[in-house]
């Protein structure tokens, strides 16, 4: 997948912006999960591309679903080749080079990208807040290998303020668009502050996870979890704290619980109505939450008729999770129009670092002919006069620069005519030359 980066190129001595990835949508899960980067693999990758020639400062975000590398190249044809490898090499895979599962964007368009995810709007669910602590931790990690200079230090720092906003400015982060985060969050308007309950978990796959990691953030008071297999239960239970109990115990563990949360692949049911009746007689006058998140159900559903028991199942949860995500699709609009504003900022400062190496040559090739006709026609003046023609032409020099200067200066505010003027400027002055390269970068990276 390719996007192609109009009109936004970087022009010469500017650095591009380039960010190589791959994510949910170009790739299938599996593929994304197998190029997840562990921090040592991150590490490792960091250091083996600030040893490439030509890759500049770096920053690697990698999570179960999206790898992606924005780095800095004054030549991203030739050097992308290396960069997918490389990256490649440390995963022992051959993900990278498969152009069909990745995508490149350069400078403007790569900026763009960044506060997208930054902000939540690529995200497999919309508005996922969890991708806005993944950016920091991959930009300070970049910081901490030495990787993140000026370009990538301004463009996460602006990515960031971007998702920032996006979360206190719109409702893009509103509601749980998870069954898990969905049922933790019901358990909590059940409740109030879960402070001082109890939860029993039963499962430690993805869903279990996820539920574990959602009561834990909200302050479980006590949690246990409860699985067939025994060594994912510890590996769970040591991961968030939690008392274990043995599988077979489930339903005698019930009557200490406020919270039941079932989210196992179990063919038949775990908890009978006649136990769940059998555990509120031990525990009179207190309810009992049954948030059922199993496929086929573990949870027999006759059991919601028991005195002070509520029970939902995964499809109660799926409509609160639709009505949640149709309420954040609405605030699309509001942050991409966020994203824009952040991004005129970020375009402008970065138009701007092709102006200074613009000025810096108009003026040595200005230098350059003052000199060269000082040095010709220098030797029929005496040395007095030699001195004061020198003064002369620098003054004068000046002089005539001094407008077209600030107008250049302008040029980096100008993020629609900017570039193409300051190209204008250097096929003018023959400046391109100079340089001995194109600066025809309106096209993708590929």
């Amino acid at each position: 997948m390719h996007s192609p980066d109009v009109g936004n190129g970087a022009h010469a001595g500017a650095p591009h912006v380039v960010a190589l990835g791959l994510n949910h949508a170009s790739a299938q899960l599996a593929v994304c999960e197998g190029m997840a980067f562990s921090d040592c693999e991150a590490r490792t990758a960091l250091a083996r591309l600030g040893a490439t020639d030509g890759v500049g400062e770096m920053v690697l975000l990698s999570t179960c679903n999206r790898t992606e590398l924005y780095f800095v190249a004054l030549r991203p044809d030739d050097v992308l080749p290396c960069v997918r490898a490389r990256l490649d090499d440390v995963k022992g895979v051959t993900v990278m080079r498969r152009p069909e599962w990745t995508y490149t964007y350069l400078n403007t368009s790569a900026a763009e990208h960044l506060f997208r995810v930054a902000s939540g709007l690529d995200s497999l669910l919309v508005g996922e807040a969890q991708v806005f602590s993944q950016v920091k931790q991959a930009y300070d990690l970049a910081c901490e290998a030495q990787q993140a200079g000026v370009v990538m230090n301004r463009l996460f720092q602006a990515a960031l303020h971007a998702g920032k906003r996006a979360r206190t400015e719109t409702d893009i982060g509103a509601g749980a668009v998870s069954t898990s985060s969905a049922a933790v969050g019901l358990a909590e308007k059940v409740f109030g502050s879960l402070g001082d309950r109890a939860a029993l978990l039963v499962g430690a796959g993805e869903t279990a996870r996820l539920a574990a990691e959602h009561l834990v953030e909200r302050g479980i008071g006590r949690l246990t979890i409860a699985n067939r297999t025994r060594e994912r239960a510890e590996a769970l239970a040591a991961r968030f704290g939690a008392r274990l109990v043995p599988f077979a115990d489930r339903v005698t563990a019930l009557p200490d619980a406020d919270i039941l949360i079932s989210a196992t692949s179990a063919p038949d049911v775990l908890f009978q109505r006649a136990d769940v009746a059998q555990a509120m007689r031990q525990r009179p006058r207190r309810s009992l939450l049954v948030l059922d998140l199993a496929v086929p159900r573990d949870v027999d559903p006759v059991a919601r008729q028991v005195d002070n028991v509520f029970l939902y199942d995964i499809d109660a949860l799926k409509v609160m999770v639709e009505q949640n995500l149709v309420r954040r699709r609405k605030e699309i609009p509001r942050v991409e129009a966020l994203i824009r504003e952040e991004l005129a900022e970020f375009t402008a400062w970065y138009e701007s670092l092709a102006v200074t190496p613009l000025i810096r040559d108009l003026r040595e090739h200005v230098e350059a002919i003052r000199r060269e006709q000082i040095e010709r026609y220098g030797h029929q003046f005496s040395a007095e006069d030699r001195e004061r023609l020198d003064r002369f032409t620098r003054t004068l020099l000046n002089r005539v620069l001094h407008q077209p200067l600030i107008q250049l200066r302008s040029f980096s505010h100008d993020a629609r005519w900017g570039p193409l003027r300051m190209d204008a400027v250097r096929e003018l002055f023959g400046l391109e030359k100079k340089h001995g390269e194109s600066h025809h970068t309106d096209r993708d990276a590929r």
